[in-house]
């Protein structure tokens, strides 16, 4: 099959073939020959049209580059070279994708082999680095050539366009749409806003989308002028705490303008409200000024997260907002004002305690409040068209229409008493205050009346006098009885005048038989007892001889003397207290306020009575204690003390305090003189301490006795005891 598809040499095919062949080659010859000579002839020409080419393409305002397939840069003009900020030199052979952005370097490849693959024009968009290292919006265009000066390699020649100011103008198309549309939406939620929460709402956030601010806030003055937040976006209680209040204007300032900080490290504000600002992330702060009927009522704040260079533009639209933010604020205000002047004056018109009513210039009513129909029994819609002469009693419809008159024509008010016909017939009276109400020429065009129900005022009137004359009769009647009353009083004061001469006369013979008691009874004995102390004194002083009868009846007599003067005193005065009452008892008589002295009492836990009589001595001792401290000693201060010993012994203890405290054991300390005076006043037994040896003298025991109303005598009585013992001793 091959042999018969081959031709055979010498046929004629084969010498056919070979002549072509021969003829081909002389014609490939004489064109060689030619094209050479051509190129020699055209050389110069084309050598001026490649320069002319590389100038053009060198100084052409658009980037070209050339980018071989694996993206290093084989070509580049002046204009591609400034775009990436380097010299032509030194970006040739470098790879390209270098230059672009990180982010964008996988779409740069993807053009780049659709560019390879694709064989005709590739477009994208990235962003280069720039120079100072910024990102560079970029188009780029590639077509792919073969290019006879680099070894007929394909090239993809680029043309990049710069994006920059087309996306800036872009960016500023679209930004003033985003604030037509934010200024619009912020018109219309103001026009819908029913309360200032809701104007306060729309306008943060027409300032943060409108100024693309990160935070905001909006404040307002208050009644102490001061600046306090009323709505707020992004900002920390503490922060808003601190910079409360502050303003970069004074509230009477005119015409006040924005105030920007572009970068607050660089501000020239004090250290505490930079060193706030710092902490709450803020970097950049623009006060803007809300005026209204050129006051000053508050500010809106935007905050930047970092250094913002405020232009004017953007202060314009600031401005803006803050015009619209202020006049809608103060219309809210006013229409607030106005609702709750129309809620109050309503309120007090129904709910006041007089009538309203307004009539027109003919008298006939157009408005009642609750408490005129309800004083004439009608309803609103009954009264309402009907003239004021259909109400009014006939007597009194002739001063009534001249007192409308009166006001529309004067323009005056006016009063009158006058009487209604009610509903249902009855009369009533009122007291009826007549005022022009005016139209805005100042012409009267209706009449308001207060009605005030006065009928139960004229039937006090008409019982008043009715009591009057009542009044003058029963006076005339109560005279007579008046006087024989004073008769009878006077003689009853003369009665009980005679009576307290008798008092008088009755104490005064008691005060006599007491005295004369005292002198004929306890005077003899204690009499008696001085003779006999000093006839024993002298007996002992001279002969060095004394009788134990005698001190046994000295003894006898002081006890009979206090005897006497216990029953004496009791007659005198009569205590009561029990074992329950004995501390409260106690600590009445040291908080009186007649002690001289500071007394207190102290009560121990050990201390516990259930003797009626025997809490009935300790109080009278403890009377007696106190009285003579607060005449004798002289103390600082007196404590009574009730305790209890460790063999069960209940104590009474009383203590003069000076400057100095008694250390001697309670057993030693019976009687003592000075200002550390401490007494034993109460035993088991409840009576004086009993010696038991032989030839001594005892004190009488006080187990009968049921007071001890003179602690003196106590003193006295033991005094002698003591002394006589020692002289007993002595003795023998």
């Amino acid at each position: 099959m091959a042999a018969q598809g081959t031709p055979k040499k010498g046929s004629h095919l084969s010498r056919a073939k070979s002549s072509r062949k021969k003829t081909a080659k002389s014609q490939s010859i004489r064109r060689t020959s030619h094209s050479k000579s051509l190129r020699r002839d055209l050389k110069p020409g084309l050598e001026t049209a490649a320069q002319r080419y590389k100038e053009l393409h060198d100084f052409a305002p658009i980037a070209y580059l050339s980018f071989d397939h694996a993206g290093r840069i084989e070509e580049i003009n002046s204009a591609a070279a400034k775009l990436l900020g380097k010299s032509p030199d030194a970006l040739l052979g470098k790879p390209f994708v270098l230059s672009v952005s990180k982010e964008h370097r996988p779409i740069f490849f993807q053009h780049l082999r659709s560019c390879r693959a694709r064989h005709k024009k590739v477009e994208t968009d990235l962003t280069l680095i720039g120079p100072d290292g910024e990102t560079v919006p970029v188009h780029f265009s590639s077509t792919p050539i073969t290019a006879s000066a680099h070894n007929v390699a394909v090239l993809c020649q680029t043309a990049i366009s710069n994006l920059t100011e087309r996306k800036r103008a872009e960016e500023a198309r679209v930004e003033a749409l985003h604030q037509r549309a934010a200024l619009y939406e912020l018109s219309q939620r103001h026009q819908e806003a029913k309360t200032l929460d809701e104007i306060y709402e729309a306008a943060l956030d027409a300032i943060l989308t409108a100024l693309s601010s990160d935070r905001a806030s909006i404040l307002l003055y208050d009644q102490q002028q001061v600046m306090r937040f009323v709505a707020w976006r992004g900002l920390s209680g503490k922060y808003r705490k601190v910079v409360e209040g502050h303003s970069p204007w004074k509230p009477d300032a005119k015409n006040p303008q924005p105030v920007c900080i572009a970068d607050v490290d660089l501000a020239d504000i004090s250290k505490p409200l930079k060193s706030t600002i710092r902490t709450e992330g803020i970097r950049a702060v623009a006060f803007i000024p809300l005026v209204s009927s050129r006051t000053l009522i508050g500010k809106f704040m935007t905050y930047y997260n970092a250094p913002h260079v405020f232009i004017d533009d953007e202060l314009k639209l600031a401005t803006t907002i803050a015009r619209q933010l202020a006049q809608t604020i103060q219309h809210k205000r006013d229409e607030e004002a106005l609702r709750e002047s129309e809620e109050r004056l309503r309120a007090i018109v129904q709910q006041a305690n007089a009538g309203m009513a307004r009539y027109d210039l003919k008298g006939r009513i157009e408005f009642v409040n609750s408490r005129f129909c309800k004083m004439l029994g009608y309803t609103e819609s009954e009264l309402i068209g009907k003239s004021v002469r259909e109400i009014t009693y006939a007597e009194d419809v002739e001063k009534t229409m001249h007192a409308l008159q009166r006001v529309l024509r004067k323009g005056e008010p006016t009063e009158i008493e006058k009487r209604y016909i009610c509903k249902d017939g009855s009369l009533v009276w009122v007291n009826v205050s007549d005022a022009p109400e005016r139209d805005a020429a100042g012409r009267p065009k209706s009449v308001v009346a207060v009605v005030v129900n006065i009928t139960a005022h004229k039937k006090a009137e008409a019982a008043l006098q009715k009591s009057k004359e009542l009044l003058e009769e029963r006076v005339h009647e109560r005279t007579h009885d008046l006087l024989v009353a004073n008769r009878e009083l006077k003689s009853e004061i003369e009665r009980r005048k005679g009576l307290e001469g008798e008092i008088l006369s009755i104490s005064d013979r008691e005060q006599q038989r007491l005295g004369q008691e005292l002198h004929d009874g306890l005077c003899q004995h204690l009499t008696a007892v001085a003779f006999m102390a000093r006839s024993v004194a002298l007996r002992l002083k001279n002969h060095r001889v004394i009788e134990v009868s005698d001190i046994e009846k000295i003894a006898e007599l002081v006890n009979e003397a206090a005897t006497d003067t216990r029953d004496l005193s009791r007659a005198l005065h009569r205590i009561d207290v029990d074992a329950v009452g004995l501390v409260t008892a106690l600590e009445d008589l040291v908080d009186r306020e007649i002690w001289k002295i500071p007394c207190r009492l102290e009560v121990k836990p050990s201390f516990h009575i259930d003797d009626d009589a025997v809490a009935a001595q300790l109080y009278r001792i403890a009377r007696e204690a106190v009285i003579n401290a607060n005449k004798h000693s002289g103390a600082r201060q007196i404590v009574v003390r009730l305790e209890r010993s460790p063999r069960g012994m209940a104590w009474l203890s009383h203590h003069e305090i000076s400057g100095s405290i008694d250390r001697r054991p309670p057993g030693n300390r019976l009687f003592g003189t000075g200002r550390h005076m401490c007494v034993l006043l109460f035993a088991e037994q409840l009576g004086a301490i009993t010696q038991e040896r032989k030839c001594r003298v005892k004190a009488i025991p006080f187990e009968n006795c049921q007071s001890i109303s003179c602690l003196g005598l106590n003193f006295l009585h033991r005094i002698i005891c003591r002394e006589a013992n020692h002289l007993i001793e002595r003795l023998r």
